[in-house]
Parts: structure tokens; sequence; C-alpha cells
């Protein structure tokens, strides 16, 4: 078995493991035909990577986001089952940023919003050594790349990627030509900011906004107090998009041919159950669905 289809075989592995723990949530048919998209896009993706030259540093660089990005989706949509609300809405945020940042990257047609991604990692490194040195902390590892005899104008160059804000990235990346030649490359991102990045972000910072999810519904032996019954599916909505996105890209920027019939049905069946939620009922929502 090469290399490749090792590490993919394994993932899969771990994916169906994972989704033997879902809560009671993975049988509402709405819930599970997100959780199912979910689960296709990242299958193409791992059928399609498996292919790929994973020598190149670019491929390899993506197969390691990619793990990030699955790993938040898989971890949201089992919070999500269990109804534990207020972790899955926090991962969804993640999983925004995680979709908008890599979109961004991976629609360039230049290496330079690469080299400055590359250029942040170093610049972290740099701030923890400084943190654990405050703290009186060994990290038992040498964080030390030589970034403090840099000359000012040196350094600030390195915080480029951190100091732009996630809308306006989101705003940018929507604005650049899609590289799938699906209809993968007409989804928006932006549209999502408020709804999720900010919210998320409530959520996560444990203000009032999240003690108010919580509200009393009727369960099997009475009143609960627990979150809106109908959030698990809202947030198994939103992790589908962006999986189906960020697996398409991936390919596309691991040189592999995005399977472009396949994405288009992704795609389709995404729309058709937001459709069925009436979540698009809401004249609020800046998504808009297409025509054909």
């Amino acid at each position: 078995m090469a290399g490749s289809q090792f590490v993919a075989f394994f993932a899969t592995l771990r994916r169906v493991r994972a989704f033997d723990h879902f809560g009671d949530y993975a049988t509402n048919p709405a819930f599970r035909a997100f959780h199912d998209l979910s689960v296709r896009a990242f299958a193409v993706y791992h059928d399609g990577i498996a292919k790929a030259d994973v020598s190149r540093p670019l491929t390899d660089l993506v197969r390691r986001m990619m793990y990030i990005a699955e790993g938040s989706s898989v971890g949201l949509r089992l919070n999500a089952s269990w109804a534990l609300t207020h972790p899955a809405f926090s991962l969804c945020r993640d999983r925004f940023e995680q979709c908008v940042r890599f979109s961004w990257l991976a629609r360039q047609s230049d290496a330079r919003e690469w080299y400055r991604y590359i250029a942040d990692y170093y610049l972290t490194r740099n701030r923890l050594e400084h943190a654990f040195r405050q703290s009186g902390i060994d990290p038992g590892v040498n964080l030390d790349d030589g970034l403090d005899e840099a000359p000012p104008h040196v350094r600030e160059r390195f915080a480029y990627w951190r100091n732009t804000p996630i809308d306006q990235m989101a705003r940018r990346r929507d604005a650049l030509d899609g590289i799938t030649g699906s209809r993968v490359d007409r989804e928006t991102l932006f549209g999502f900011y408020d709804s999720i990045y900010r919210q998320g972000s409530s959520v996560a910072h444990y203000d009032l906004y999240s003690v108010n999810l919580l509200g009393l519904y009727k369960g099997p032996e009475g009143l609960v107090l627990v979150p809106d019954p109908y959030m698990p599916t809202v947030l198994a909505l939103h992790c589908a998009i962006f999986d189906i996105i960020q697996c398409a890209e991936a390919l596309a920027k691991s040189e592999v041919p995005p399977p472009a019939e396949t994405l288009d049905g992704l795609i389709a069946d995404w729309w058709t159950f937001v459709r069925r939620t009436g979540v698009l009922d809401n004249t609020t929502n800046p998504q808009t669905a297409p025509t054909d």
C-alpha cells in the first residue's frame, strides 16, 4: 500500500470510529442529510489526494491543513449530535475561519500570500518564546529562529498575515476567481461572517448571548433546560458547505483535477436541503441560492 493510500485508509478508519459515537441527533433526518454531505465531501477529498504528488511541499502543507479541517468538522458534528451546542458553535466558528483562510490562499494567482502565511509561523514561535520566558516555563524545544535580531521593518512584515481581519479576507476571497471548475466556485463565504463568526465569538467568549441559547424545552420526562433543539441542524448545515468548499479547493491546489460533476451534485444537494429547512425564508440571510 502506497504511503498516501496508507494515510487515507487510517483517516477513514478514524472517521468511522468517531461516527459510531454520535448522539441521538444523528437520527434527525435534517441533521443526517448535512452530516452525510460532509462525509461525501471528505470522501471525494481522500480519494483524490491519494493520487496527488505528495513530494510537492505545497501538497504536503495542504494535507496537513486538511487534517485539521477534518478533525474540526468531525468534532463539530459529534458535539452537535449530542446537542452540545456551545462547543459545536465554537467549532463552527473555527471551521468558518479555517475555510476562509484556506480558500483565500488557494485562490491566489501567485505565491505571495502563501509566503506570508509561512512567515507567520516564525512570528508565532517568536511570540511563544517570549511568553514562556516571561512565565518562567521551559517549553522543552528551541523556539529561537533569530527573529529578535531582525530589523523592525522586517518583523512587521512577518505580522501581515495575522493582522488581516477575517471579514476582510472573506470579502476579498469572494472576489477572486474560483479554481475547481465546478459550482463550488460560485459559493461565497462573506455572508456567514455575522451569523457564524461573530455569534460564534459570543458563544466562545461566554457572554449573555451564549447563556441565552439555553431555554426550557419539552423532553421525555418534562421540561428540560437545553439549547434550541434546531441548532444542531443549523450547525451541521454550515459545516457541510465549509467542508465541500475546502475539500474541492484542496484537490485543485494539490494539482488533482476536482471531479466537477460530483462537486456540482454536492452543492445542488446542499441547496436542496437548505431550502427544506426553511433557513432561506429569513430575508436577512445574505446567501443567494443558485438559479440553476
